[in-house]
């Protein structure tokens, strides 16, 4: 029996999580969930995270006292000095191990930043995620494939070399999405050659085909790992089986044949995000991450991670809103009395705050449980990040309607009038 597309996906999948613990929810559906499990990140968190932290202090004084995130928004982009403060304040370092040159944050104590963060500027707390799961997760993913004593010598070669630079001056980005595939990374169409000697690859991917789209990170990062399909000296590209040959690269920005083009959305206007053409981008084969057909396991070993970081950074968006409505709930008086007593808006307030209790209490727990060792969080992470992404879409549409016409008014016309200026509008262009 042949196997179909679907099995060689999940197959891919799978393997590249290997042999892991169980995991807390995985019998959620019978209702037999490990409680005492859960318990105990509980307590792991709190001896991680709920201590006074001198990091979370500095970058909480730099976000008040230098941080304008409507600067970022009316610019269309990232000011240097902000970036410059994210790398003094040992942000864009947090998660590497120390051994290269980082913080070697635990996820705990990653998320609170994340969620410092994206409190104030959730461009901001996304350039600090993406940091860490573009170039600097996979080449510590790759770590789980190193098998053989020799794989393990070019892997921590390219560690040594690159987590260093991620470390102290370079910004990485993670290049998967193509404008054929969208989000089915087996079907891409990126080409990587190799030469007839092996001495290099050549990568090609056009506007419309094989390029990469929507990089987060992409206009300003410095390194790239991308994913493409390698085809040997006179192979015809059309008989081969992607799956099988699609490989990770790390791509150096000054590399000749490289093409980047600005994205922009309908919000979060100083994001930076890129598509990338490839003409023929010369690639030494030291820069091969892992072998030939290891692309998508290092690709689906950082879902987890990713996913836990977009949720703390909705956390923090989520108590921003939740602080503003209140807020306004007190001042604003209507019918002789503050609306949040009125008792539609009193229920709102009370389904905003547990929403933000609920999110908080999910992202602890998934956030210890992801660091213990071999542990499987793929079904946590999954739902942790449903909940909280549909939390914040109810969070921002709720502060909005209580703050009526202010809610909808963008920030800069708010200030032109003398008001108290909140951007809600923004935030529509939630984290997914």
């Amino acid at each position: 029996m042949n196997e179909s597309a679907y099995e060689r996906f999940k197959s891919t999948f799978e393997s590249a999580h290997g042999q892991q613990h169980y995991s807390p929810f995985s019998k959620l559906l019978t209702g037999q969930i490990d409680y005492s499990a859960i318990s105990q990140c509980l307590d792991i968190w709190k001896s991680k995270a709920d201590k006074a932290d001198p990091l979370l202090n500095k970058v909480h004084d730099w976000l008040t006292s230098e941080v304008d995130p409507e600067r970022i928004e009316s610019e269309s982009k990232i000011p240097d000095d902000y970036l410059q403060g994210l790398r003094k304040l040992d942000c864009l370092r947090a998660r590497i191990p120390e051994q290269y040159g980082g913080l070697g944050m635990s996820q705990c104590r990653y998320s609170q930043l994340l969620e410092k963060l994206g409190s104030r500027s959730e461009v901001l707390a996304l350039v600090v995620s993406v940091q860490q799961l573009g170039v600097a997760q996979g080449l510590l993913s790759l770590q789980k494939l190193e098998q053989q004593p020799e794989q393990h010598q070019k892997g921590e070669a390219l560690r040594n070399k690159y987590l260093d630079q991620l470390a102290t001056n370079a910004i990485g980005a993670f290049c998967l999405t193509t404008p054929e595939t969208g989000s089915d990374p087996s079907r891409l169409q990126t080409i990587a050659r190799a030469s007839p000697d092996g001495s290099h690859f050549e990568l090609s991917g056009d506007w419309s085909i094989g390029g990469k789209l929507f990089t987060t990170l992409g206009t300003i990062a410095d390194l790239y790992i991308m994913l493409a399909v390698v085809a040997f000296p006179d192979e015809d590209i059309t008989n081969l089986d992607p799956r099988k040959r699609i490989t990770a690269f790390i791509v150096e920005r000054k590399y000749p044949g490289i093409s980047v083009k600005p994205l922009s959305f309908c919000g979060w206007h100083g994001l930076p995000n890129a598509a990338i053409k490839l003409d023929k981008v010369r690639i030494p084969k030291e820069n091969r991450v892992g072998e030939v057909g290891d692309g998508l396991k290092i690709a689906f070993m950082n879902l987890g991670s990713g996913r836990i970081n977009i949720s703390a950074i909705s956390l923090g968006m989520m108590k921003h809103l939740a602080r503003v409505a209140r807020w306004w709930g007190v001042k604003r008086v209507q019918g002789g009395k503050p609306i949040g007593k009125h008792e539609l808006n009193t229920e709102q307030l009370v389904s905003m705050n547990a929403h933000v209790y609920a999110t908080e209490a999910f992202l602890q727990f998934v956030s210890a449980l992801a660091d213990q060792p071999d542990m499987d969080i793929r079904l946590e992470a999954a739902m942790l990040k449903l909940f909280s992404s549909h939390a914040l879409v109810d969070l921002v549409d709720e502060t909005l309607q209580l703050r009526g016409g202010r809610g909808y008014e963008s920030y800069v016309s708010q200030a032109s009038r003398g008001d108290t200026a909140i951007a809600v509008e923004r935030l529509f262009a939630v984290p997914g």
